[in-house]
């Protein structure tokens, strides 16, 4: 009878940011100082893993019209929504927009980036002018030009370098 070798575990040269569940938002694709205005196609209930804790906890999960990465709630974002828009009911807030920013908090002892929502609804601006403008046209202007304009005016003066009083 053959005696079957032990074999070794071998751990591949992966980074452990690489081995996480990259189907969510986190803190580290946002660009410094740049928030990200998302919209609420559905939220879900997931049983999700905590590597820190080594268990499972059920979150609410965000699944967003503008990206298929996903954003599990914890209490704090969860508390703002609510604030927000007055109801912590998953299917009043399908539809409603939120912005979100990167930071920092505390937790296990240590400083550890987060992902926050802002304490108020978002809305569309100029960059130039301040001027609200249509969803479309932000989301266009941003994608060609990388700024909201809220027409060829303002994206003229930028170009310039006019101030606008």
């Amino acid at each position: 009878m053959p005696v079957e070798e032990k074999q070794e575990m071998v751990t591949p040269h992966i980074h452990l940011k690489e081995m996480t569940d990259n189907r969510f938002l986190s803190a580290e694709i946002f660009e410094p100082g740049v928030d990200k205005i998302l919209t609420i196609k559905g939220i879900q209930k997931e049983l999700l893993e905590n590597p820190m804790k080594k268990s499972q906890n059920t979150k609410a999960v965000l699944y967003f019209e503008e990206t298929d990465l996903l954003l599990a709630l914890n209490k704090v974002n969860a508390d703002t929504i609510i604030k927000l828009y007055g109801t912590g009911f998953a299917d009043d807030l399908v539809g409603k927009k939120i912005q979100l920013f990167a930071t920092t908090t505390q937790a296990f002892g240590d400083t550890v980036k987060c992902i926050r929502i802002r304490n108020f609804v978002p809305e569309y601006k100029c960059s130039v002018c301040g001027k609200k403008i249509e969803e479309n046209i932000y989301n266009a202007s941003v994608r060609k030009y990388g700024k909201p304009y809220c027409g060829p005016e303002c994206l003229e003066k930028h170009r310039k370098g006019e101030q606008i009083l």
